[in-house]
């Protein structure tokens, strides 16, 4: 079995055993020159300094925590929330969710205590006391006084003040779009291919998968995977494109601008790829509402927008066109590598950044997208996961070992990273010809235009039909085709009477109605008389005809 690494939970001990080896420097002449320097070369100078040098006041006390922790502490540089960060043994920073901050202090303490000692060890003598028992004793009698909540508090906020440690988090972990965080390790993504390599301080890693890389478990995938892509993707080359996609968006900044739609039946398989993905992935995934793609978003507070920023990939719970519609202003906004300002939680203050992420819709039935144009269209890809079980065959204890399995993980993240090297090696053609198909017949239902269309045609005697071209090039087109101002006639009767609220809002002026027949269904124009659409008859719609609420529009 594999191990799960990269958790929040971080032990003193971690930091401990990380601490910095003590540095050769040469004896104080009594101007310690502390404030010279970048904080790293200001730190390395009292590196090795005995306790001795630094002075018995809480800026003394801040120094000394400095010296021994200085470069595994870093302090948001909010002063409302004070968050402190440290980096582990492995040189992976986490926030300080448990008080590491104030256990540095504490150890700080104890060091001063222990040196007390070894220079005093019985404090009873009153006697002949040499320069050691001395300082030893007011070492003593300083840490007693100083052994208080108030001043373990205020140490490391002291160090952080005097050497610079302040940051601003967004700005500072996580910066560099081509490196993945895996275990102790970090996977370096290049045009090229990827480097392994041990992770540094210096990466500034704060993300993390779950699990570490082992690329030799592709050679032998855990039975749980072969069983899942036997059932759900048993097309010889599916798994490997369907990696390849979310594999390709390991290196930060979704660089096709991309939009997924994932789509699948209730029992498909979908749900369960996604969170045993979360699971693998760790930090490098977010979860939400694909709500954040709807057109209001005012200054409202959007944290959960906020978090998805830094995200390699998002994953967003499926959007049905029966509960909500998205638009596309914010799809291209959000996909578009531009900042989307957003307003933080209790704040006033606006995170002005461009999201890095790849959004994945994961969904039953295709969303609703308000204002879906060509530029949009090119943006959405549609993955399907086509086979389902039926539900009396459908076992949960399989789901959820799943998902929680360690081997599941590392096989997924393998996978995901062996996709990124066939995507910067080879291209993403193959992906872009596996699922236009899919895409094409997908896009059909995303926006009321194909609404109305879906309505000209349904029934036994629909509204709108084909001619052949052999009939209506023989009878002329004047008498037989649908004249384009007839057929947006015919639109505008629709969404007034049957359409949506959103469909009221969204309708199409005559130049957007015909655009989009052309570009978005395929209608070509011919001219017999007037502009009409080749190979298309519309009988008279009667007033009887529009009723007053649409199957397919519920308002």
């Amino acid at each position: 079995m594999t191990e799960d690494v990269g958790t929040d939970e971080l032990t003193f001990d971690d930091l401990a055993e990380a601490a910095p080896e003590p540095v050769e420097v040469p004896q104080d002449n009594g101007e310690s020159g502390i404030g010279l320097g970048t904080p790293t070369e200001r730190l390395a100078r009292i590196w090795g300094w005995s306790p001795e040098f630094f002075r018995d006041t809480e800026g003394g006390n801040g120094d000394r925590l400095a010296a021994r922790f200085g470069d595994r502490l870093l302090c948001e540089a909010d002063e409302r929330t004070r968050t402190y960060y440290v980096a582990d043994r492995n040189n992976l920073w986490r926030r300080d969710r448990t008080g590491i901050a104030n256990r540095m202090a504490d150890a700080i303490i104890e060091d001063m205590f222990r040196r007390a000692h070894e220079l005093d060890p019985d404090p009873t003598k009153v006697d002949n006391l040499t320069d050691d028992e001395r300082r030893g004793r007011s070492l003593r009698t300083y840490v007693q006084r100083a052994d208080t909540l108030k001043a373990r508090r205020n140490m490391a906020a002291l160090a952080v003040d005097k050497y610079g440690l302040r940051i601003i988090a967004d700005e500072y972990f996580d910066q560099d779009p081509r490196l993945l965080s895996c275990g102790n390790e970090v996977v370096e993504l290049r045009d090229d291919g990827i480097r392994v390599r041990r992770r540094e301080l210096g990466d500034r890693c704060l993300l993390a998968t779950k699990v570490g890389y082992q690329p030799e478990i592709l050679d032998s995938p855990p039975e749980l995977i072969r069983q899942f892509l036997r059932e759900f993707l048993p097309e010889e080359d599916r798994p490997r494109l369907l990696f390849k996609l979310f594999g390709h968006a390991l290196r930060g900044g979704n660089p096709h601008r991309l939009f997924v739609i994932l789509r699948g039946g209730t029992t498909s398989g979908k749900t369960q790829l996604v969170v045993a993905l979360i699971h693998a992935l760790g930090g490098y995934v977010g979860a939400t509402q694909a709500t954040i793609f709807r057109g209001n978003q005012d200054d409202k507070p959007r944290p959960d927008i906020i978090r998805m920023y830094p995200r390699r990939i998002a994953f967003l719970a499926e959007a049905s066109k029966q509960t909500w519609t998205l638009h596309a202003a914010r799809i291209k906004q959000f996909t578009g590598g531009d900042k989307d300002p957003q307003r933080g939680m209790r704040s006033n203050d606006f995170n002005d950044v461009a999201p890095q992420c790849m959004p994945v819709v994961y969904t039953n039935e295709m969303p609703k997208i308000i204002g879906l144009d060509p530029p949009t269209r090119r943006r959405i890809i549609i993955p399907t996961m086509d086979h389902t079980i039926p539900k009396d065959r459908e076992d949960v204890t399989i789901k959820e070992r799943f998902v929680k399995d360690p081997d599941v993980h590392a096989w997924l993240l393998a996978a995901l990273i062996q996709g990124y090297v066939d995507a910067a090696t080879r291209g993403m053609d193959d992906v872009f010809a596996e699922f236009p198909l899919s895409t094409n017949e997908a896009i059909e239902g995303m926006y009321h235009l194909s609404d109305f269309l879906s309505w000209l045609q349904e029934g036994e005697d629909p509204r709108l039909t084909r001619v052949p071209e052999a009939e209506w090039k023989v009878h002329g087109g004047k008498s037989t085709l649908v004249g384009k101002d007839e057929l947006y006639r015919a639109y505008t009767g629709w969404v007034d009477s049957m359409g949506s609220r959103y469909d009221k809002l969204e309708k199409l002026s005559l130049r957007d109605f015909n655009a989009q027949l052309k570009e978005n269904h395929g209608f070509e124009e011919t001219h017999s008389g007037k502009p009409r659409w080749a190979g298309y008859r519309l009988r008279k719609v009667n007033i009887g005809e529009l009723r007053p609420v649409s199957v397919l529009n519920p308002n």
